[in-house]
């Protein structure tokens, strides 16, 4: 049908709606105490900002405890992963 042929052309141009798209991100300075022996920047204190107006909205210092409290917006659905295990 043309609705399949439309749908089979999306998946092959890339041209898929936003709830549909995957992003991937990984950043290479995480670590984790199987790999690497303690968490490395899961556990990172929030520093502060230059602007103080923006300093008012966060916690300045708070330290995160993981693998239930980490400093990432979202947590990995991998877990805290180390940026060196293969």
């Amino acid at each position: 049908t043309a609705a399949a042929a439309a749908n089979d052309d999306d998946l092959t141009t890339g041209h898929l709606p936003p709830e549909q798209r995957v992003h991937v991100f990984f950043y290479l300075w995480y670590g984790n105490p199987e790999t690497d022996g303690r968490y490395t920047h899961w556990n990172h204190k929030i520093l502060p900002h230059w602007t103080p107006r923006v300093n008012e909205q966060y916690d300045i210092g708070k330290a995160y405890t993981p693998p239930s409290s980490i400093h990432s917006p979202f947590y990995p659905k991998r877990g805290c992963y180390s940026s060196r295990d293969p």
